[in-house]
């Protein structure tokens, strides 16, 4: 299944719902981008992954995404992820804001705060990273978030 031997993944908003319920190490990629992911916010934070009860519960499913990253195969760092999974959020994407009463489960979405980040529902613009404490240490350092807001020309 692994045709190419350089590949991206790019998921946006309940896109990530599928990749988090179709993850697992058969397929490979240098770097996963979730856009305005509508996964909850603490899907890759240690305390979340290690509540799982048995080795297939929802709770791994932040490792198993962690899993799809290819990885090194010689050198320095063989057995080590090529490259990252990136976040694109925006505290400010109304849509997401909604989707915690929607889905009646009061977590707000990865796609609002990024990863890593404490959960600020209640509190828009603000947002606070602690990714050494908060993201499970198998996952420190191939993680990375990119603010959208910043980015965007209309708000200037």
């Amino acid at each position: 299944m692994n045709v190419f031997q350089s590949k991206n993944l790019i998921c946006h908003s309940m896109g990530n719902q599928v990749l988090r319920r179709v993850a697992n190490g058969s397929m490979k990629f240098d770097n996963i981008f979730m856009v305005a992911a509508d996964v909850r916010h603490d899907i890759f934070h240690a305390n979340y992954i290690n509540s799982a009860t048995n080795r297939d519960a929802v709770e791994k499913d932040g490792l198993r995404i962690f899993r799809m990253l290819s990885k090194h195969t010689e050198g320095p760092n063989a057995g080590k992820p090529k490259g990252k999974i990136y976040c694109l959020y925006n505290n400010y994407d109304f849509a997401l804001a909604r989707s915690p009463w929607a889905g009646m489960n009061w977590v707000n979405r990865l796609g609002r705060v990024g990863i890593g980040s404490y959960d600020s529902w209640w509190r828009p613009g603000f947002i606070k990273f602690d990714e050494k404490r908060l993201v499970h240490p198998m996952l420190y350092g191939y993680t990375e978030n990119v603010c959208a807001y910043d980015h965007l020309s209309w708000k200037d």
